[in-house]
């Protein structure tokens, strides 16, 4: 019995199911860690969206 030989069907298959695997789970790491940086970055929504549709460092004189 010649058990040295593999059915390259097998092989390939096995081999393109743990890249995809892996590029897929590299895309979500990398998504995740931008969805992080983008957070920190930006200032929260209540001051970019307040009533008067001014900036928040521009004071209201009245």
């Amino acid at each position: 019995m010649d058990q040295n030989n593999i059915d390259l069907g097998i092989a390939g298959s096995l081999t393109m199911i743990v890249l995809t695997i892996s590029i897929g789970l590299l895309l979500w790491s990398f998504y995740r860690r931008y969805k992080r940086l983008e957070k920190s970055q930006s200032p929260s929504a209540s001051s970019e969206n307040n009533s008067t549709g001014q900036s928040p460092d521009v004071v209201d004189e009245k």
